[in-house]
């Protein structure tokens, strides 16, 4: 058996194997190698906005199912930072967050950017202060879901702000890359962002292990886990 997270990988062993066996772990980190690097990204510049801005970012779908929301509500206790969303999707969904925002009177704080192709999604994070994770909990596919966002922000060297779930949470406590929040509370989801802020030398650090972060989850180590896995089973088949 082959699983994605460790959480899944837990749940799996305890409730649906009458053994205890464990699946084998291969999280779903991609090679960010193959990124095109020939174009430059700054978000700050493409807001227009000055380098102490504070930016965190978006990217990726947004829409009912990404609970947005309450992280919109969020900069109304954050005067000093910009939400910035990077989406194909803006057109479909983007004038429910502009009403949300009209209605808080921060409508300036929360801010569309152009879509990028899948290649250059590492590249158009470059500039941000940090990276935003986050989903609606309805089910443990999404309570123990492992984004590959995560892994994006990373890639670019940022600090990542997450839902407090399992495998998300976890990756911040184990790398020191990020802190989580609660996704349903605007005012939990300001106090982490205002961390980041108010803490410079603790969120220097943070970014500093973020640039580091993805040696030590690359592609190839969980593509390895792989190989070795099915170099087992043959192992056994030949030795039987």
């Amino acid at each position: 058996m082959i699983t994605v997270s460790n959480a899944i990988a837990d749940a799996i062993s305890a409730e649906l194997t009458d053994d205890g066996r464990r699946p084998v772990v291969i999280r779903n980190v991609p090679n960010f190698e193959l990124s095109d690097t020939s174009e430059v990204f700054d978000v700050k510049a493409e807001l227009g906005v000055s380098d102490e801005t504070f930016v965190v970012l978006w990217q990726g779908g947004i829409g009912p199912s990404r609970m947005l929301e309450p992280v919109i509500e969020a900069f109304q206790y954050l005067p000093n930072a910009i939400f910035a969303i990077r989406t194909p999707y803006w057109e479909a969904f983007g004038k429910s967050y502009e009403e949300l925002a009209a209605r808080l009177g921060i409508s300036d704080q929360i801010r569309p950017l152009d879509p990028v192709s899948s290649a250059q999604i590492v590249n158009s994070a470059q500039g941000a202060d940090c990276g935003l994770w986050t989903l609606p909990n309805p089910c443990r596919n999404f309570h123990l879901a492992l984004g590959n966002k995560i892994f994006e922000y990373l890639s670019a060297g940022l600090p990542i702000a997450v839902a407090n779930y399992p495998e998300a949470k976890a990756v911040c406590e184990a790398l020191d890359v990020g802190l989580a929040f609660d996704p349903a509370d605007p005012k939990s989801i300001a106090d982490t962002i205002r961390k980041f802020q108010n803490e410079p030398s603790r969120f220097a650090e943070m970014r500093r292990n973020a640039a580091s972060a993805i040696c030590r989850l690359g592609a190839d180590v969980e593509w390895q886990k792989l190989v070795d896995l099915y170099a087992d089973i043959s192992n056994q088949h030949v030795a039987s």
